[in-house]
C-alpha cells in the first residue's frame, strides 16, 4: 500500500512510503537508517515528540568535529533538563553550492515527558553557536508529535526527515567522512547498562517459578486450551531470567525472557505487574516500563478462556451453575458471570479480527483508527480487536479464545 498520495516513493519492509527524495536521488542506506530509528523510538513509547533544526559553519572542516563537540555538550545536557527521556537522533552532512558544509539534525523524544519545543530550540541553538561559533535555522512547522497507533503522524514525519535521505548533495563530501548518523540513547533511569533489581550480582540466577499461593493456581496450572499447538506455547518454555550484562559484567534482568515469563504468569495466575516485581524482587517501576505491555491486553482473554473452559465442562458434568462456580472459585461476581456467559465471536466479528490483524495492525494501526475506518462501535469491536503489542505473540494463536 502507498501511505499517501505521492509522486516519489520508497518501500521498507514490503511498504510504500510518502518520501520527497526522487527514486535517482535515494541514499537508501540513509532512509533505512530513518525508518529503522523511527520504528525503533515507536517501540520505545507509544508517543514521539520530535524537532528539526539545520546547523551551518562558516568554514569548511575536512571531518564532522564540529558536529562531534556539539554533541558532546547537547547530550548531557539534554539528559540534565529531560532525565527521563530516551534521547535518539540523526544527522546528515551535506555540501551542494556553498564553501562550507552544514548538517540536518532530528532529535527524536519521548512524548510522554517532552512536548514543548521552545526549551529545546534555546538548548540546541545556544551549544551549536558557542561549541562551533556556527549559526542555526529553524524550519518551518520544525515539531512533530508521532503516535505508535497512529499511521497518519508516522507517513507525515517519514515524509519530512526523508530529505536527509537526497544524495545530490552530498557528493562533495570527503571521502572515508561520515555522511550520516542515527543513534539511540536511552534514558538513565531505563538504561539496560543500569543494574536493576535489589539482589547483588552474587546471587544465583532466577528461574521461573510456579508459586502455589496465587489463587486457583492448582486448578489451573495443568490446564491447556484445546487446539493449541505445541509450537504456538514456545513462550510457555522455563526460561533463566537474567543475562550477564556486556557493559557492566553484572548479573541484571533479561528484559525478553522477563517477558516471556510475565506471559506465562498471566496464563497460568492472572498475576498483576505489581504481584510481579514482588514474586520477582525487581522494582515495580521496571515490571511496568517494561513488562506491562507485554501481556495487559490478552490477560483477560486468556486467563478468563481458563476458568470458562472449566465452568463448561462442569456445568456439562455436574450441571453446576455460572454462580455456584463464581462463588466457589471467590471470583468477582459481576465480571465473572458476565465472562463465562460471553457468547463466542461471530461469523461477522471473525471477518473483521481477520482483516484487522492480516492487514491493519501490522502497520501499528490502532483499534480505534481500524473502527472509524469500517463505522464500527468501538465498544463493541474491542470485545475482539485488541491493541496487541507487536513481536511478543501472533494474534491468530488467540483467535480461538474470544
Amino acid at each position: 500500500m502507498l501511505t499517501d498520495s505521492s509522486k516519489y516513493s520508497f518501500i521498507y519492509k514490503d511498504i510504500l512510503w510518502n518520501v520527497i527524495p526522487h527514486e535517482t536521488d535515494q541514499h537508501t542506506g540513509i532512509l533505512n537508517s530513518l525508518f529503522s530509528l523511527t520504528e525503533n523510538s515507536l517501540q520505545l513509547s507509544s508517543r514521539l515528540f520530535a524537532i528539526r533544526m539545520d546547523f551551518r559553519l562558516s568554514a569548511f572542516t575536512p571531518d564532522n568535529s564540529p558536529m562531534t563537540r556539539f554533541q558532546q555538550a547537547f547530550i548531557p545536557a539534554l539528559r540534565k533538563k529531560y532525565p527521563k527521556t530516551f534521547i535518539n537522533y540523526a544527522w546528515v552532512r551535506e555540501q551542494d553550492k556553498s564553501d562550507a558544509q552544514h548538517y540536518h539534525y532530528v532529535l527524536i523524544l519521548n512524548g510522554h515527558h517532552v512536548c514543548y519545543a521552545q526549551p529545546l530550540v534555546d538548548l540546541m541553538a545556544e551549544l551549536w553557536e558557542t561549541t562551533t561559533g556556527g549559526i542555526h535555522w529553524l524550519p518551518k512547522n520544525p515539531w512533530y508529535k508521532v503516535n505508535r497507533g497512529d499511521i497518519d503522524s508516522q507517513a507525515s514525519f517519514i515524509k519530512r526527515i526523508s530529505y536527509f535521505g537526497k544524495k545530490r548533495s552530498k557528493a562533495r563530501n570527503p571521502a572515508g567522512v561520515k555522511s550520516y548518523e542515527t543513534g539511540i540513547r536511552k534514558s538513565e533511569r531505563y538504561s539496560p547498562s543500569t543494574t536493576i533489581g535489589k539482589k547483588p550480582s552474587s546471587q544465583p540466577e532466577q528461574k521461573t517459578t510456579m508459586p502455589d499461593n496465587y489463587p486457583h493456581a492448582h486448578e489451573l496450572q495443568q490446564k491447556r486450551f484445546a487446539g493449541w499447538k505445541d509450537e504456538e506455547l514456545n513462550w510457555f518454555n522455563t526460561y533463566s531470567l537474567n543475562t550477564i550484562s556486556l557493559t557492566t559484567g553484572k548479573n541484571e534482568p533479561d528484559i525478553f525472557k522477563h517477558r516471556q515469563n510475565y506471559l506465562q504468569m498471566i496464563v497460568n495466575y492472572n498475576i498483576s505487574p505489581a504481584k510481579y516485581a514482588d514474586e520477582y524482587d525487581l522494582p515495580r517501576w521496571w515490571v511496568y516500563k517494561n513488562l506491562r505491555d507485554s501481556g495487559a491486553e490478552i490477560q483477560r482473554l486468556v486467563y478468563w478462556e481458563l476458568h470458562r473452559s472449566t465452568w463448561h465442562l462442569q456445568c456439562k458434568e455436574s450441571g453446576k451453575t455460572a454462580e455456584e462456580y463464581v462463588k466457589e472459585n471467590n471470583l468477582p461476581e459481576k465480571t465473572a458471570i458476565r465472562r463465562l456467559k460471553q457468547r463466542k465471536m461471530n461469523a461477522y466479528w471473525r471477518e473483521h479480527f481477520d482483516l484487522y490483524y492480516t492487514i491493519f495492525w501490522p502497520l501499528g494501526t490502532s483499534v480505534a483508527f481500524y473502527c472509524e475506518l469500517h463505522s464500527l462501535k468501538p465498544s463493541t469491536a474491542r470485545r475482539y480487536l485488541i491493541n496487541l503489542p507487536q513481536g511478543i505473540i501472533t494474534p491468530f494463536v488467540i483467535r480461538h479464545l474470544i
